[in-house]
């Protein structure tokens, strides 16, 4: 009887204990990188707004062979005040990369960091998967000196140093993969290249838009090739007498010497609409009037003076005319 109130006693306490073992997460576990390093670190002021900071991060987590584990589980980069941990971002891959950590103006102000403080930035392993973080081991720190920093005297020109870090940050990480370019030839970054840094500092593309390329393409076109013998064989019936005179004319004109065709067929065109004109007054028909008219045009293509062309247009437009004409008179 004393056992069985004893145990209805205890019962509470190992119901609590049961449930804290449950809920203490199990730590996994992956083995430390081969090396960890942080190549650079950039830091900006004022970028998207006055009083904010960006962190540029170029690390190396060397592994022989990548663990199974997502590296965003595993690995971490922050912002450090002397103790005092501020933000910090999952690492988005394993071996040689970047990746930037972004505080707003207010964030700036709420960890109390300045432009010339000498912040922490380290590349950390998550302590859900390493117990023990040693420093060279599973985690690298690097103090920020007054090098680390840049801002320039106004928001582009800060803007303007970043986009020319990115520009080099892209060579060295051409350099190191080898078979990715992100680079064009323009020294612009690619399609692969915009994914790739958008990724690593969202928002790039709107504070630093010249650094990406700017692709277009256009349909193709390949030149026609025209047979101008029948055309040639008009203008030659021209005959010299016409040709003198048109060419006095154009002279008279212009004062340009040349010009006699230019003339002659404006000429013959202007007299082309005169007579176009007359003959509507006269008939009231637009289709009479362009059948009248139209011919006379012949007669300028026939004699040298007036080019197939110039014909060809001014029928266009008299059809034109005679259509819309045409269409107000029936739907009117």
């Amino acid at each position: 009887m004393r056992v069985r109130n004893l145990l209805y006693k205890l019962l509470p306490l190992v119901v609590l204990v049961v449930v804290l073992f449950a809920a203490t997460p199990a730590y996994a576990t992956i083995g430390n990188p081969n090396s960890i390093y942080i190549e650079s670190v950039k830091a900006y002021r004022g970028l998207w707004e006055s009083g904010d900071m960006l962190f540029v991060v170029e690390y190396d987590l060397n592994y022989t062979v990548d663990p199974g584990e997502d590296p965003s589980d595993t690995f971490l980069v922050g912002i450090w005040n002397n103790t005092i941990k501020g933000p910090d971002m999952p690492l988005n891959y394993y071996q040689y990369n970047f990746i930037s950590v972004y505080l707003t103006a207010a964030q700036v102000v709420s960890f109390g960091y300045e432009l010339d403080d000498e912040l922490k930035v380290r590349v950390v392993g998550n302590p859900s998967y390493f117990p023990t973080l040693t420093e060279g081991a599973n985690m690298r720190t690097v103090t920020l000196t007054a090098s680390n920093w840049l801002e320039g005297g106004s928001v582009s020109e800060t803007r303007l140093y970043l986009a020319d870090w990115c520009i080099v940050l892209a060579g060295s990480l051409e350099d190191a993969w080898g078979n990715i370019t992100l680079l064009s030839s323009g020294d612009k970054l690619n399609s692969v290249g915009m994914v790739k840094f958008k990724e690593a500092i969202p928002g790039l593309d709107s504070i630093c838009p010249d650094i990406f390329q700017v692709a277009s393409t256009y349909p193709e076109y390949t030149d026609p090739v025209y047979n101008n013998t029948y055309q040639d064989t008009l203008t030659s019936r021209e005959g010299a007498r016409l040709a003198t005179a048109l060419e006095g004319l154009g002279v008279w004109v212009t004062g340009k010497n040349g010009m006699g065709s230019v003339v002659g067929g404006l000429g013959l065109s202007i007299l082309f609409f005169i007579l176009a004109g007359r003959i509507f007054i006269a008939t009231h028909s637009v289709p009479v009037a362009i059948a009248v008219s139209i011919p006379f045009l012949f007669v300028g293509n026939i004699i040298g003076i007036l080019s197939l062309t110039i014909t060809f247009i001014a029928a266009f437009m008299a059809v034109l005319m005679f259509s819309v004409t045409f269409i107000l008179g029936r739907f009117g």
